[in-house]
């Protein structure tokens, strides 16, 4: 399975192997982002984040807090673009009770150099957990999703505008299928 995932990444493409998929080339949505991990808010301007530069200026703030260094962080911007570096770090800050920092950091970068590391995987498994996180106890006696497939921005106060937006069917339904071991 790794061998797959690794082929995955590199490629790009939408295949499908034993139900498995790669992700898209294009990028993730600010809003998908933030809601993956609402953590980075805490590093905003004001709690505020509207725009990618906003997002990239949080985790660099973060970064101090999780023991990246100033070159491992610009070796990953270097390696994955600003808004991918930026994307990893807010996902560390999520794991941090987890995750080492900077040398988790170096080594995506070092991945996506070799072009193996895509962010899509790591925001995926995010929200994978909020879902389930969100999910009502059987002993709550209650059926369904927790807010009708909509998962909110973390801070509705911000003032940003729409503050909830609406996962896919189709996502939901990949988020939901059990992980493979």
């Amino acid at each position: 399975m790794d061998s797959f995932r690794e082929k995955g990444e590199t490629s790009g493409s939408v295949a499908e192997t034993d139900g498995a998929r790669s992700l898209p080339k294009r990028d993730l949505p600010l809003g998908m982002v933030l809601s993956a991990c609402p953590d980075v808010l805490d590093y905003a301007k004001g709690r505020e984040i509207r725009a990618w530069r906003d997002f990239v200026a949080a985790a660099e703030q973060a970064r101090p807090a999780l023991g990246i260094s100033p070159s491992a962080w610009m070796e990953a911007q270097e390696a994955m673009g600003p808004e991918n570096a930026a994307i990893t770090v807010a996902a560390i800050l999520q794991r941090a009770e987890r995750i080492s920092g900077g040398g988790y950091l170096r080594n995506l970068a070092e991945r996506a150099r070799a072009g193996k590391f895509t962010v899509w995987p790591m925001v995926m498994a995010l929200l994978r957990a909020k879902i389930e996180g969100s999910k009502p106890s059987a002993s709550a006696g209650r059926a369904g999703r927790a807010g009708g497939g909509e998962i909110a921005r973390p801070d509705d106060s911000s003032g940003g505008g729409n503050s909830s937006w609406t996962v896919s069917p189709a996502l939901l339904k990949s988020l939901e299928k059990p992980r493979r071991t």
